[in-house]
């Protein structure tokens, strides 16, 4: 049986692979353009109820809009360049925390001891709070998690920390040359791997969620978002609750990723605090 495995954690926080960087460069480089008075003159347009809803009238865009993505934007108009990474990275905002818990005393945070600096460019204070935050709380521990569960020690080569702190001292224009990403370490790969097989679209590995929950997981996702339940926990706003639920299935305006955030949240408060 195999004991040991190396993984290649780390190489798209080191060398900028994420396919959300494209994105954020092109937002910072579009945005500032224009006045702030007239982006958050269009933020409070798309924050209005009213917009959302004549917006789902229309039959080429209602089932692509949702309340989440317009508020989304409108955070993205309102925001500094510095909190484009966090803003992208939520699934849900301050002022939806604050519908969807009751009587709870909110604190909020993004990075703990976030620091922007402005002598570097914003890639790299991305890569600095993607280090920080998403490769240690999300991707170490969906692989800590999965190793451990079946007796397999994980190698990490790539999170060593002197080629870490090397890595993250080169040219920024070694990871990220022109929209391609990891390119370093695809040049130096093509020594070893044929490049029609290496440059192909980046594929994740995320699991069909959609599916699961209007599948399998259907039945149980609407038992544990009834109002009963809901309210004898006492954490959430059932009327808020309903809402992402029939946004979900009846119209297609609610993102899976939030639900099933959800979901996993009222499995594991079933199994282990009632």
């Amino acid at each position: 049986d195999v004991k040991v495995a190396l993984s290649g954690d780390g190489a798209d926080e080191l060398f900028a692979g994420y396919n959300k960087y494209d994105y954020l460069i092109k937002l910072n480089r579009i945005l500032p353009k224009y006045p702030k008075i007239l982006r958050r003159g269009i933020a409070s347009i798309l924050d209005n109820s009213s917009f959302t809803g004549a917006l789902k009238l229309l039959p080429f865009l209602g089932h692509k809009v949702s309340a989440n993505r317009l508020k989304k934007i409108s955070y993205l108009l309102k925001a500094l360049p510095e909190d484009y990474n966090e803003i992208i990275s939520n699934k849900y905002y301050p002022d939806e925390l604050k519908e969807l818990l009751v009587g709870q005393n909110i604190g909020y945070k993004w990075a703990e001891g976030k620091k922007y600096n402005e002598n570097s460019t914003l890639l790299q204070n991305v890569l600095l709070e993607d280090y920080a935050t998403y490769l240690p709380d999300d991707i170490m521990t969906k692989v800590d998690r999965a190793t451990m569960r079946s007796s397999l020690e994980g190698r990490e080569p790539l999170l060593d920390h002197l080629f870490f702190e090397w890595v993250a001292s080169i040219p920024m224009d070694l990871k990220y040359n022109q929209s391609n990403k990891k390119h370093i370490l695809k040049e130096i790969t093509h020594d070893f791997v044929p490049q029609n097989l290496l440059d192909r679209p980046k594929k994740g590995f995320s699991v069909p969620m959609d599916t699961w929950l209007h599948g399998p997981f259907r039945k149980e996702v609407m038992r544990l978002t009834e109002a009963s339940f809901i309210k004898k926990q006492g954490i959430f706003n059932s009327e808020f609750v309903n809402s992402l639920i029939q946004n979900f299935y009846n119209d297609g305006s609610e993102s899976a990723e939030r639900i099933w955030m959800f979901f996993v949240f009222q499995m594991w408060y079933e199994r282990w605090m009632t």
